[in-house]
């Protein structure tokens, strides 16, 4: 029989994105845009560590 041999292995994690979430109250009371759009690629409202979002409010016909 052989010898085993042991090994140790070390997992360092970091935070892949930040999710920005939209919500509009009431749905119908204009719209938001994002800039840039989207985030990181294959994730949904997903932003990289120290990505500047500008968001923007346009309030609908009949809303301020």
């Amino acid at each position: 029989m052989g010898t085993a041999n042991s090994f140790t292995a070390t997992a360092n994690f970091q935070v892949a994105c930040y999710v920005l979430t939209v919500t509009l109250t009431p749905a119908n009371g204009g719209t938001v845009t994002k800039n840039p759009a989207t985030g990181v690629a294959g994730f949904t409202d997903c932003y990289a560590p120290g990505t500047s979002v500008v968001v923007t409010a346009t309030p609908g016909t009949g809303f301020v």
